[in-house]
């Protein structure tokens, strides 16, 4: 008798990852660190490629095998950088004085048989560079009448023209895009906030962009053809979504709305609380938006033959109230996007926005006729102090007029402080670390003198409503 055996057989599929790295890569190393672009490198391992994660703070986050990750996709609390084999990059995307932590991951395969070395990833950290003017104003005289006239020759001496056409190839990828997930980029309007997704390269007229002038170009004496150096100047150009907002904006001068006509997403159009029309932008651009045309005043005055303040200026010029833009300057104070930006741009143009730089001068100005105001106090801050000094910090600032200002410093014995205006005089003398007595205080730019026995220290802070 013959017997038959069915054997049944279960295959069990399993998915084999590739083999994980034996180990991570080394010397995570940052050369030519600036305030808005770093370049990052490290040593190879055994890996094929690397996972290099960028974040603000310890990156919490650990790859998974079998998991593709795509550069500008979020991950944990950080954002994923590179998914390549190259251990030397430009890091974009970074505005001044900020950490930045990396972490960088070996692995090995793609797809779904993806292995990452997992534990003991490389690491470090960097923080990108601050203001950097060094000796661009060395030799101004500060207390010369003639300052403004110096100041005006410094910005356009060695100045270096850069075209308006090339903006899109210069400030849009250097400073403004950030990468998205699927090989795309993301750009935001400035004045209104919309976020803009493409594939690149950024072109304006397909995605209805526009390089927007802060001081309007139909303002100018010249008329700011964007051929000029007036029509081109980086220092005064925002990125703006065109037809639902720099259209809107036109020629209108800067303001609160207090009546909307329009309105796209943070961006408004209407009548102030006077009848005038005016367009008001997001807050985090308000300040930015003053000190470019700040800029533009000084840098141009006397061009075509005219005085460049607000009285003389063509247009819409003479209706904007100058109070608004120093109001907006004082409460959007100059971001780290901001410090960037100048820094950028002047190794573009080889000039820099002197109100970035040195905000406090602008209260010494008078921007509706070009003029130095009475007895005012320029200074270049509190970089000043002298070698019999001590250390101390304020805050907040700036600081709420009404609300309480902090001294903190290490040293013993008695403080004393004194606040001076911008023009030199006296506001306020008091004593101890806690200024509770603010309410009288007007909006505006002081210099905050702190003593000590023998040891003075100077601090400039703001007061805001």
């Amino acid at each position: 008798m013959k017997t038959t055996w069915t054997f049944l057989v279960f295959l069990i599929g399993i998915s084999a990852f590739a083999q994980e790295p034996n180990n991570q890569p080394t010397n995570l190393q940052f050369q030519n660190v600036k305030a808005y672009v770093f370049d990052l490198s490290f040593l190879p391992s055994d890996a094929e490629k690397y996972l290099v994660v960028r974040s603000t703070s310890p990156l919490s986050f650990i790859p998974q095998d079998g998991q593709s990750y795509q550069v500008g996709q979020g991950v944990g609390n950080g954002k994923v950088f590179s998914v390549m084999a190259n251990t030397f990059m430009s890091i974009r995307e970074v505005v001044a004085n900020t950490k930045y932590y990396f972490t960088v991951f070996g692995y090995n395969g793609t797809g779904a048989n993806i292995a990452y070395k997992k534990n003991n990833p490389l690491t470090g950290s960097v923080t990108s560079a601050g203001k950097q003017p060094g000796s661009y104003y060395s030799g101004l005289n500060l207390a010369a009448p003639s300052f403004l006239d110096d100041l005006k020759f410094r910005l356009n001496s060695g100045r270096q023209f850069q075209t308006y056409a090339d903006y899109d190839d210069l400030i849009i990828p250097n400073l403004l895009e950030r990468d998205t997930i699927n090989g795309q980029k993301v750009v935001n309007c400035q004045y209104s906030g919309e976020t803009k997704v493409y594939t690149p390269p950024f072109s304006f007229v397909p995605l209805d962009y526009s390089r927007e002038h802060a001081l309007c170009r139909s303002w100018m004496p010249t008329g700011g053809n964007t051929s000029s150096q007036e029509g081109a100047d980086y220092h005064n150009l925002i990125l703006t979504q065109q037809s639902k907002v720099n259209a809107r904006r036109s020629n209108n001068p800067y303001g609160i709305v207090a009546n909307v006509t329009y309105q796209y997403l943070q961006g408004k159009l209407g009548t102030d609380a006077g009848g005038n029309t005016v367009y008001e932008p997001q807050e985090s651009i308000k300040g930015d938006a003053a000190r470019n045309i700040f800029y533009q005043i000084i840098c141009y005055n006397g061009l075509g033959g005219q005085n460049w303040g607000f009285d003389n200026l063509a247009s819409q010029a003479q209706d904007q109230d100058l109070n608004v833009l120093l109001t907006w300057h004082i409460q959007d104070p100059v971001s780290p996007a901001e410090i960037a930006h100048n820094e950028y741009v002047y190794s573009l143009q080889k000039n820099r926005n002197p109100f970035i730089d040195y905000p406090d001068w602008v209260d010494c100005i008078d921007f509706n006729n070009v003029t130095i105001k009475s007895g005012c106090l320029f200074t270049f801050g509190t970089e000043e102090n002298t070698a019999n000094t001590f250390a101390a910090s304020v805050y907040p600032n700036p600081a709420v007029r009404g609300g309480d200002i902090n001294i903190q410093t290490p040293v013993s014995g008695p403080v004393s402080w004194e606040l001076l205006s911008m023009q030199g005089q006296t506001v306020q003398r008091g004593n101890g670390t806690l200024i509770s007595n603010t309410s009288s205080w007007t909006p505006g730019f002081y210099i905050l003198v702190l003593r000590n026995g023998d040891s003075v220290r100077y601090n400039k802070i703001s007061i805001v409503n």
